[in-house]
């Protein structure tokens, strides 16, 4: 447009423009500058990557930003700072609009938003001196029902672990493989056969494994669950254990239970070689043996929030954003985790992701809490020209099932060839040995899926290795990798910890990437995995996807081929699968989530 005219310009002699004509000219230049090749200060994502009607807005910096990335900032709590102005200038400037009228507009909406739609009701606030040794709690009077059960289990699990290493050493993938989810958690009075004395014990009830931690008595008074100290750790058999388990200085019973019965404020269990009973203690509820009894006799049985602990104390939780969707808690006093569900109604899909603190910064950051920590979700994912579909099947954990998970995979496969006809597919074995890859187009799915067959020249996968023999030199337009396993989280062997960075897609600074774990978890893996979705079972993996990817399966509707709006039904009822930093200074902390493994 400007060269143009100014062609235009040569041909016409001066004394020939009217002043009017002047005036013309200096109000059609625009100052607008050229957003194409631009990067989002937000979401790091290119500027040209946006929704239908979205706005790109310049921003007072000088650096650009999607609209709906910084309506989702100032939709929570505070303005975010410019990552570009900290990364080149070390300037922590905030990200605030340069057009006047948008500007006003949008700090009339924060400040209204912090006064009268604040999605937590903050009944107490704790301001800790920097200079003070005490530990932070909690910033928020929340109910343990309110919690997401994954939340629960994920900071029990963690103290668990930490109270084990001064007797042994029980690594997160072990306690998820080999001891099941955690249904139970509580504190009571035990005492053994003949009954002579009572000690003050933790309870932990999973899948498998019942461990009781004995604490001092003196723990009991403890502010925080944090505070309480294991003097020795027992374990016993709930049912058949996958694995023979060996742990130095940890009295662990390698029987199961065999009865276990009811009668006033305790609870008698029958061992193989003793008696165990268990007191309730002073509690707030009343009947919490009788949940405890229910969990002993129907092994599946597993807890809500509700009644997952009765007379542990509170936890470290920070904040709960809208519609109780996300969830942000501090761990180990500089262990930052931040979880999201999809869907909110049964948690059949989760998001985790995790930030740890440098200790030198651990206070201050206390220090400012009241400044609220902000969170960014991105609904979606870029809808994708073509899928790297990378699955690992541990076959022992759907022996029951096999016939029935086995149709399962076999339809989301047959789903994804509707819209992929000849998207590459690789199967993995738990140990993470290629048993099948080739193009879904060339593949029998009923004799080659789960055949039971062993590969007869078993080999690793690579990342590289596929990046050059399937997809070769050329350009990659718009891959999504997709991983998912259901076997141990073991970061030698799972797929889940590889290094996609050779799959990158044109004009994208990181992969379009997925990391998807068939089965929830008890501890919280994203601080290796920078991000990391569980499904409740492979029956979520194909809603995943679509919710993901903007996939759609109706006939009758078509606008998936379009944009999507952010502000949409369909779009609200999706939380995905970015979260950007919740803390105003990226130095203030470490994200330690980029060290995957490339070859596994």
């Amino acid at each position: 447009m400007f060269h143009r005219f100014h062609l235009r310009k040569k041909q016409v002699s001066s004394h020939e423009i009217s002043p009017e004509a002047k005036v013309e000219y200096k109000f059609i230049r625009s100052d607008k500058r050229s957003f194409i090749n631009h990067i989002c200060t937000l979401c790091d994502e290119p500027i040209a990557y946006k929704s239908g009607g979205e706005k790109v807005i310049e921003l007072e910096c000088g650096h650009m930003c999607h609209m709906d990335c910084l309506m989702l900032f100032v939709n929570s709590t505070a303005l975010p700072i410019c990552k570009y102005c900290k990364k080149f200038n070390n300037r922590a400037k905030e990200c605030i609009p340069k057009e006047n009228c948008l500007k006003d507009t949008l700090i009339s909406q924060y400040l209204v938003n912090n006064k009268m739609n604040s999605p937590v009701h903050e009944t107490s606030h704790k301001s800790i001196d920097k200079h003070s040794n005490q530990k932070y709690t909690s910033s928020t009077s929340q109910n343990k029902e309110e919690y997401p059960i994954h939340l629960l289990r994920t900071f029990f699990s963690d103290w668990f672990i930490n109270q084990s290493k001064e007797y042994t050493t029980i690594t997160p993938w072990e306690l998820d493989h080999n001891f099941g989810l955690l249904r139970l958690v509580d504190k009571f009075e035990i005492s053994y056969y003949p009954f002579i004395k009572k000690k003050l014990a933790v309870c932990l009830l999973f899948e498998n494994i019942l461990a009781i931690v004995q604490v001092q008595r003196e723990s009991i008074k403890c502010n925080e669950f944090s505070e309480i100290h294991a003097e020795s750790i027992h374990l016993y058999h709930t049912e058949n254990s996958r694995a023979d388990l060996k742990y130095q200085k940890i009295d662990y019973i390698n029987c199961q239970i065999r009865k276990a019965d009811y009668t006033g404020n305790k609870l008698r269990i029958s061992l193989s070689n003793t008696t165990l009973r268990m007191f309730e203690i002073e509690t707030e509820k009343n009947g919490v043996l009788l949940n405890w009894l229910r969990g002993f006799h129907d092994k599946k049985q597993m807890f809500d929030a509700k009644y997952f602990t009765s007379n542990c104390l509170e936890l470290p939780v920070m904040q709960i954003f809208e519609n109780e969707s996300t969830i942000l808690g501090l761990f180990n006093s500089n262990r930052l985790i931040e979880m999201g569900s999809i869907n909110s109604v049964h948690n059949s899909i989760i998001l985790r992701r995790s930030f740890y603190l440098r200790n030198s910064m651990e206070t201050d950051i206390m220090g400012t809490y009241n400044t609220i920590t902000s969170s960014v979700l991105s609904i979606k994912k870029e809808k994708p020209s073509d899928i790297l579909l990378l699955i690992q099947i541990d076959e022992q954990k759907i022996t029951d099932q096999k016939d029935q998970i086995k149709q399962v995979i076999k339809n989301t496969l047959m789903a994804l060839k509707l819209k992929y006809p000849e998207y590459f597919l690789v199967i993995l074995s738990a140990t993470g040995e290629v048993l099948l890859m080739d193009s879904i187009d060339r593949l029998n799915l009923d004799n080659q899926l789960l055949s039971g067959e062993e590969p007869k020249n078993p080999f690793r996968l690579e990342i590289s290795s596929i990046r050059t023999h399937v997809y070769g030199t050329s350009i990659l337009e718009n891959l999504a990798i997709v991983a998912v396993s259901n076997s141990a989280m073991v970061e030698t062997t799972s797929i889940l910890f590889k290094n996609f960075s050779p799959l990158i897609s044109k004009g994208r600074l990181r992969p379009n990437e997925i990391r998807i774990k068939v089965g929830y978890s008890n501890n919280d893996y994203s601080d290796v995995v920078s991000e990391l979705v569980e499904i409740e079972s492979w029956d979520y993996l194909l809603e995943a996807l679509c919710h993901t990817f903007s996939l759609d399966y109706d006939d009758d509707y078509t606008s998936y081929e379009t944009s999507y709006d952010i502000n949409s039904l369909e779009a609200d009822s999706v939380t995905t699968l970015e979260i950007e930093s919740p803390f105003k200074y990226d130095h203030l902390y470490t994200n330690v989530g980029n060290h995957s493994s490339e070859n596994i």
